[in-house]
């Protein structure tokens, strides 16, 4: 008989190629990248079901909090989003901008964005107004010391007017 823990490792076929293709973005020569990734697969799939696929192509995307960028090459692929941004915090790279190129370990997949440091808690996020489709804060408001309040009215101020806010939290079981 199969554990609890095994039949939540066990995929879909759909589910399946999601799950291969979020690692094939994984570098080599990392174990605890792979681990993290791995320990939040359904997680990871869980938020994909819920972002609303890009309704061309010219939607943008900004993801809050992606340090480590391992959700990011889905938005691309399975919901379609072309113009992906990303924010990350670091006092040490405060205001540092940089083109990232994240390239699939066994295929020719290739995602550039671009990534700005910034404090989503305290900042004005460093983009105009109604500029993104879609904001996809996950797991970061349960990091966030103070108010949450700045990042939610900042989110508010990027997104179109019938933009979408997708806000995740950390669940124990996925």
């Amino acid at each position: 008989m199969k554990s609890l823990l095994d039949l939540f490792k066990q995929f879909t076929p759909d589910e399946q190629e999601i799950v291969d293709y979020l690692l094939s973005f994984v570098p080599t020569g990392n174990p605890d990248e792979e681990h993290y990734v791995r320990q939040h697969l359904r997680r990871y799939i869980a938020t994909l079901q819920r972002i609303p696929p890009a309704t061309n192509t010219s939607a943008r995307v900004l993801e809050l909090g992606a340090s480590g960028m391992y959700f990011t090459p889905v938005l691309q692929k399975f919901a379609g989003y072309k113009q992906i941004f990303c924010s990350n915090w670091s006092d040490i790279d405060a205001g540092l901008t940089e083109q990232k190129t994240l390239k699939q370990r066994n295929g020719n997949g290739v995602l550039q964005c671009e990534v700005k440091n910034f404090n989503a808690e305290r900042d004005r996020f460093p983009y105009p107004d109604n500029h993104f489709s879609l904001v996809l804060c996950g797991e970061l408001l349960e990091h966030l010391a103070h108010d949450p309040m700045h990042m939610l009215w900042e989110c508010n101020r990027v997104l179109q007017p019938d933009g979408w806010l997708l806000l995740t939290t950390p669940n124990l079981s996925c």
